[in-house]
């Protein structure tokens, strides 16, 4: 697969509708909210995934309001906002306001996916989310 720098494109997005527990940016990485039914942002890398937001809701472009309908991508490949730098093909944790950031080796963490192209801090690329749990990070 290829991407054009600048290519929004999304492929293959499984969805799920839930509403936001408290305010939301676009393109960030959710996990669930204090009821089953809301989700807010990630902040950290041990927070579990649930997905990626989208664009933002119907009435406020690029957020989402506390108790806005929200479509969370929880497959596919998704456009993400990330924060730091990064290389293509590189592990994708959560960082502060739900950003993606590269993997810093660290153990006991989630990943939301992998990156398709390298990035600069404040990028929003597309990511391939296939979320899994480092456990036992082994450097070799």
């Amino acid at each position: 697969m290829a991407y054009d720098v600048g290519r929004t494109e999304e492929k293959d997005v499984k969805k799920m509708s839930v509403l936001a527990g408290a305010e939301v940016n676009a393109y960030r990485i959710l996990k669930k909210g204090s009821s089953q039914d809301e989700v807010i942002q990630a902040t950290l890398a041990t927070d579990f995934p649930l997905g990626i937001s989208g664009a933002g809701s119907l009435e406020n472009a690029e957020t989402y309001d506390d108790g806005d309908a929200i479509d969370v991508a929880y497959s596919g490949i998704r456009q993400l906002e990330m924060s730091g730098i990064g290389n293509q093909d590189g592990r994708v944790t959560a960082t502060t306001g739900g950003k993606g950031i590269a993997h810093a080796n660290a153990d006991g963490v989630y990943i939301i996916g992998y990156a398709m192209q390298s990035w600069v801090d404040g990028q929003i690329i597309p990511v391939l989310i296939d979320r899994c749990y480092i456990g036992d990070y082994a450097q070799t």
